[in-house]
């Protein structure tokens, strides 16, 4: 199966830099690793192509759809692509943590932060589910393998005490594991993702659902061994029917890059994005507006020519 994707990997590089070189004849081609095709990685890493191909002359960027963050570093590293949307994994990647803890990937830099990443549990709202350990025994959908979201449900389950073999793990995409849920096939689903307007599946799927949040105990000991996690407040209201602000945690979703990337080109690049951040704010889910003042989100190293960018704005 590995193979059979890394081939299907490959094939698509390919196709985009094809398509790209022929577009562009001699001109440099970037190719930036997104997400799966209709979901938010893939829809917001084709906007900020477009506004850098549209924006900054002698520059093209070429969007490859992939698995998520956990590809996108494996894309990365082996240079197929230079620029990609990365949540959390990008912390745990370049630190050398669990899968990487004998291949740091130390070549890993910020560009821009774009919005937080927010962790929650959706159950049927006739669901008896009211805690995490209540998930023992339920098949619930963890993510996609090879994805962040399933790095992240791993985590929360170690967290809060629950072994994997003591629940039916189903291994889907987020949208696929939404519809599961409205159809009744799974228990629960451990989503994480942004708030708010992004997700309109999420939102059709919680008209039949509704939101657990982490306890105390799980929230601790996540930021404890895996300190990019934040505190973070899904206000009441954010949803439909939610009447109480749910507590769980967050980590932002950044465009990284490659270290051996010109100073100049990212420099350029950062300064492309926030520009037009009012238009390509737009398309970011949760109503987060893009700004150098969330710099600080960016839990790896600047790019030099990122850092340079900020340092002009005062927000080092």
């Amino acid at each position: 199966m590995g193979k059979r994707r890394g081939l299907l990997c490959l094939l698509l590089v390919s196709v985009v830099l094809g398509t790209a070189a022929v577009a562009s004849a001699f001109q440099p081609v970037y190719v930036m690793a997104s997400g799966n095709m209709g979901g938010t990685y893939y829809s917001l890493g084709g906007i900020l192509a477009e506004t850098v191909n549209e924006k900054l002359p002698g520059v093209r960027v070429a969007v490859l759809p992939s698995g998520g963050s956990a590809e996108n570093v494996d894309l990365m590293e082996k240079g197929l692509a230079q620029f990609a949307l990365i949540d959390s994994f990008a912390v745990m990647a370049y630190q050398g943590r669990d899968l990487y803890y004998e291949a740091p990937q130390t070549y890993l830099r910020g560009v821009v932060p774009l919005y937080p990443e927010v962790a929650r549990i959706l159950v049927p709202k006739d669901s008896a589910i009211v805690t995490l350990s209540d998930l023992a025994g339920k098949k619930v959908v963890l993510g996609k393998k090879g994805s962040g979201v399933l790095i992240t449900a791993q985590q929360i389950l170690m967290a809060s005490g629950l072994r994997q073999d003591q629940l039916e793990p189903a291994y889907l995409g987020m949208g696929e594991g939404l519809l599961a849920l409205r159809e009744g096939s799974v228990d629960a689903v451990i989503f994480v993702g942004p708030l708010g307007g992004g997700s309109a599946m999420e939102q059709e799927a919680l008209k039949d659902a509704r939101i657990i949040g982490l306890d105390d105990k799980t929230r601790k000991k996540l930021m404890d061994t895996a300190p990019y996690w934040k505190e973070f407040v899904v206000p009441a209201g954010t949803f439909d029917g939610q009447i109480e602000d749910i507590k769980t945690v967050g980590a932002w979703t950044v465009l990284c890059c490659r270290e051996d990337l010109d100073d100049d080109l990212i420099n350029r690049v950062a300064e492309t994005v926030y520009d037009n951040a009012e238009d390509i704010s737009s398309y970011i889910p949760g109503s987060v507006k893009l700004s150098p003042d969330n710099v600080d989100e960016v839990l790896i190293p600047l790019h030099d020519g990122a850092k340079k960018f900020f340092d002009g704005k005062g927000a080092l």
